[in-house]
């Protein structure tokens, strides 16, 4: 367990530590490293913001296939 995992600390609390300690760890890189991890930050994000969108895209896809198919086999019983 990492010094940001707590289970006797609220989310906030948890939060703000993790911030703390971020920027003290920030402030002990040189300029060089500073600028890749600043980068890696970015980069993360920008790829957790990619699988949500698609995991939301799939999700809506598979919704509207179960949707679909529920509607045909409904009709296919019917008697017209």
């Amino acid at each position: 367990m990492n010094q940001c995992e707590t289970q006797s600390k609220s989310y906030e609390e948890t939060k703000e530590l993790c911030e703390t300690l971020e920027k003290e760890m920030i402030s002990l890189m040189s300029p060089d490293l500073q600028a890749m991890f600043e980068d890696y930050k970015e980069y993360t994000l920008n790829l957790k913001q990619t699988e949500q969108r698609d995991a939301y895209i799939d999700g809506l896809a598979f919704g509207i296939r179960t949707i679909s198919e529920a509607f045909l086999h409904e009709n296919k019983n019917r008697i017209w």
